[in-house]
């Protein structure tokens, strides 16, 4: 008797804990999870180069795809929502590596198959972060090779005279079908770690381009485009014809981590008993920027000419909010409502 009452304890817990790592997701949701983080690694961007950057933003994708463990703090919204889930005890946080490079890449080394070399801020390093998440291997440029062959980390490809329809012939198959990722090469250094991790295609060229057009007709009806293009009209109309949907996202930080959390929201809900006055206009005022994921990540909640403002609060206004928010980045959603 004691002995099946151990086991059927042991067998709770084990099942709790299980399902203490689930994911919250609608159902039918195209968006990727893992598990939940528990000891986060912060590093902070301030402390290292743009090549620095490449490296860990895609570490940090790599290794979401198993659990998340790297958090970039930018300023602004980034390091709200860090000490958001400190003060929630919602994960441990170390800082041994907040300005070691050598030691970051040192200690998840294990995790790393291999280096490819690109340059920074051109169509190489998109390849490079669209293969990433597939062949889990990190983005060198040539000042880094000489570090990564001292760690004894292999060379897997070159990829600078490599163009996009090289990435397309040798890795269509692997890149996920429902989520893809639009982004200027200036910009490689935000947004990637969610592509690493969702093994989404990240690339960039003209929207009226045939490339565009092969593409988004290799996507699934009522997928995702996460990132941004140089025409608001011109990338949502091309997206929209080919069923795909566009979340503004190019500044986005640590969506692989934020994405891997759950939240119970709690959204505030409109008066019910309204008045009726004679002779009056009533007018509504509304921000209508809300579907813009980077922002809200980003400045909305700091910034004195948005939700930051210290007089918020004296007038009502609507502010919008993306839905996907629920899914991409909880704990911020739930946060932005408190």
């Amino acid at each position: 008797m004691y002995k099946s009452v151990f086991l059927l304890i042991i067998s709770f817990v084990i099942n709790s804990s299980l399902f203490a790592q689930e994911i919250d997701r609608i159902e039918g949701s195209i968006f990727s999870y893992s598990k939940k983080p528990d000891t986060i690694f912060v590093v902070y961007d301030d402390n290292f180069n743009e090549e620095e950057i490449l490296i860990i933003q895609t570490l940090q994708g790599i290794i979401s795809k198993e659990k998340p463990a790297i958090y970039r703090d930018v300023g602004t919204g980034s390091s709200i929502w860090i000490n958001d889930l400190i003060s929630k005890d919602l994960i441990n946080v170390s800082y041994a590596f907040k300005d070691d490079f050598i030691g970051l890449i040192t200690h998840f080394k294990k995790q790393i198959n291999g280096y490819v070399i690109c340059d920074l801020h051109s169509t190489s390093s998109n390849i490079a972060i669209s293969i990433a998440g597939i062949l889990n291997t990190i983005p060198v440029t040539e000042k880094n090779i000489s570090l990564m062959d001292s760690l004894e980390i292999p060379l897997k490809y070159d990829l600078r005279n490599k163009n996009y329809n090289w990435l397309l012939n040798n890795f269509s198959d692997s890149f996920n079908k429902k989520i893809i990722v639009y982004q200027d090469t200036v910009k490689d250094l935000c947004l990637g770690d969610y592509s690493v991790f969702s093994n989404a295609l990240h690339f960039f060229e003209d929207i009226h381009s045939e490339l565009v057009d092969t593409i988004f007709n290799n996507m699934t009806t009522n997928s995702f485009l996460l990132g941004w293009g140089k025409d608001e009209y011109q990338t949502v109309k091309k997206s929209s014809r080919h069923s795909i949907s566009v979340l503004p996202a190019d500044y986005a930080y640590n969506l692989s981590l934020l994405t891997n959390l759950n939240s119970t929201i709690f959204q505030k809900n409109h008066e019910l008993n309204t008045e009726n006055i004679d002779n009056v206009h009533t007018v509504c005022f509304l921000m209508s920027d809300g579907d813009n994921i980077q922002w809200l990540l980003n400045w909305f909640i700091t910034d004195n000419r948005w939700f930051g403002n210290n007089n918020r609060g004296q007038v009502d206004i609507g502010w919008t909010i993306s839905p996907a928010l629920s899914e991409l980045a909880p704990t911020v959603m739930s946060k932005i409502y408190e």
